[in-house]
């Protein structure tokens, strides 16, 4: 979405690698935006993946029967690039290569720089920028940051949708329809109390819509939660229901179609699958480049998008009462990311709109450099945009978010201000918090107050050089660190203070509610980090909160 609902490939290289290459780089050329990578990067796990190849086969429209390949992690690199996989050029050419991009690439560069040494200064300018080009994009590869299979860091693939990156936590699918010998035979409750299986009736005023699962449950703040969304645990479910929260799924890949008979089908499996796991509802988070504009390619897919969400809320709420639909959107109509989508018609179809208010950076149009994930300014003037549609502020809910970005600087001085970015194109445009790193609060924060890691493969030896310091043009928090080869890294987020003047934005608006992603990126307990702060910064962020309840 959040853009959840509501994301650096792993090459081995070592830390700091992609600091001396992204200088290399720019000095000799810019890099352009290769077709094959200006795709966004989401977190996902193994088992998301491989359900994600599924999404892109069963998505497509009736019309588009044609096959598309999947883009692996490796094939998202520069043709140029030396550690380009041999597999991309096989997919965009249809020819399998011979030998490996690597040796091709160095034999090209050879042959350049041989006719440049005979021709001399008759030779044509195009030989020159080909070797540049080459050179730079060859050590351009170096700049991505290693992924990470701890389960509270992050892990970064490109999905073969091309989401936004998030960080990695559980898998959040709906789980699987169980199998039963006695088709009439019902799942049993897993709650104690199994009046708890049932969906609650009761209608919030206020929400606190936010994302999450885990084994914490007991440490989050069920007195303020109204939904919590991409859940799959029978104990989220007894947990939730015992004070009237809601627990919604996260829609199965999307159908779109113009069948209405194909439509039934999918609702109808939906529905069952609901009802089987004593779900409340589901949420749709579609982010790919779509169009309401009559005429453009893909403007039947954004009606056959509609038309699927439309039809969900009207079948589920006739079989589950007291059940909720939701939709996510990007933190502004304004075609963010190519998403010129029909919001208002999306929020008429369901009961919220939850506004993704960050990843604000994916694609900068300015100075490369590192910036804030969810500036004030762009909370505020993303929700009035919304509110401009016509949507009725009681549907809307204002996303946060509960973690940050961990951005590689080219510059290296420990004390600066400013932290210049490689390029990393995304959808066209050449800078993106692509090239940054995702990571909960709580690891954040356990590395600020003790020069802990954040993720066992992000460095050895982590030191923060800078105060907590504060952004005042976009209200947010950041420090700097180094790691031990002397790498800069900036880091930006959102803590309890910056949080809660979005949340007083939310409620001047009178929108129904705010919530993060994601619930579970707090170390209430302090288990998760072992930081001795952790349990009372836990406390401040669930305490933000009442600047829009109360």
């Amino acid at each position: 979405m959040i853009g959840i609902s509501c994301l650096s490939p792993n090459h081995n290289k070592p830390p700091g690698a992609e600091h001396r290459s992204q200088r290399q780089a720019k000095s000799i050329a810019q890099p352009l935006c290769e077709v094959t990578s200006c795709r966004s990067p989401r977190l996902k796990t193994a088992a998301a993946q491989a359900a994600q190849a599924d999404d892109e086969k069963n998505s497509r429209p009736d019309s588009d029967a044609s096959p598309r390949s999947a883009f692996s992690l490796s094939d998202l690199q520069s043709p140029w690039s030396s550690s380009a996989s041999p597999s991309l050029l096989a997919k965009i050419s249809g020819v399998a290569p011979a030998s490996s991009v690597t040796a091709t690439a160095g034999a090209a560069l050879l042959i350049v720089i041989i006719l440049l040494f005979l021709l001399g200064p008759s030779a044509p300018p195009f030989l020159g920028e080909l070797a540049s080009r080459a050179v730079a994009t060859a050590t351009s590869s170096a700049s991505s940051v290693s992924a990470s299979t701890d389960p509270h860091s992050t892990k970064e693939v490109f999905d073969a949708e091309g989401f936004r990156p998030r960080p990695a936590f559980d898998e959040f699918r709906l789980p699987a329809r169980r199998a039963h010998s006695n088709p009439a035979q019902q799942t049993a409750c897993p709650c104690s109390n199994t009046s708890l299986c049932e969906t609650p009736l009761i209608q919030h005023e206020k929400e606190i819509f936010g994302f999450g699962s885990g084994k914490y449950l007991p440490t989050w703040d069920w007195s303020k939660i109204t939904t919590v969304a991409w859940s799959n645990e029978p104990d989220m479910i007894c947990q939730a229901h015992a004070v009237g929260a809601r627990v919604i799924a996260a829609a199965p890949p999307i159908l779109f179609s113009d069948s209405a008979e194909a439509r039934k089908r999918w609702i109808d499996d939906l529905i069952a699958s609901l009802k089987e796991h004593f779900m409340d509802g589901v949420t749709f988070d579609y982010e790919l480049p779509m169009s309401q504009t009559p005429g453009s390619a893909t403007y039947q897919r954004m009606q056959q998008y509609k038309m699927l969400i439309n039809e969900t809320t009207v079948a589920l709420h006739a079989a589950i009462p007291g059940s909720q639909t939701s939709v996510c959107a990007a933190w502004s109509p304004a075609n963010i990311d190519g998403r010129n989508y029909d919001y208002k018609a999306l929020a008429e179809a369901t009961d919220l709109t939850y506004i993704m208010g960050y990843d604000t950076q994916s694609q900068v149009f300015g100075r490369c450099i590192a910036q804030a994930n969810a500036p004030l300014a762009l909370a505020r003037y993303g929700a009035t945009l919304y509110l401009n549609l016509g949507i009725p502020k009681e549907k809307l809910i204002m996303g946060t978010p509960w973690y940050g970005y961990a951005y590689p600087c080219l510059n290296s001085g420990p004390q600066d201000t400013y932290c210049t970015l490689g390029f990393k194109p995304f959808r066209g445009v050449n800078c993106s918090d692509a090239i940054g790193r995702q990571f909960p609060f709580a690891d954040i924060m356990n590395l600020f107050d003790n020069n802990i890691c954040p993720a066992s493969d992000f460095s050895k030896t982590c030191k923060v050089t800078t105060p907590m310091l504060w952004d005042e043009s976009t209200q947010s928090p950041y420090f700097n660190m180094v790691n031990e080869h002397g790498a800069l890294y900036q880091f930006w987020f959102d803590n309890a203070d910056s949080s809660a003047l979005k949340y007083k934005v939310a409620r001047s608006l009178g929108l129904r509610g705010v919530g993060p992603y994601r619930f579970d990126s707090l170390d209430r307990s302090g288990n998760k980090t072992g930081n001795p702060n952790a349990s009372a910064q836990a406390d401040s962020m669930w305490e933000a909160f009442d600047v829009f309840l109360n």
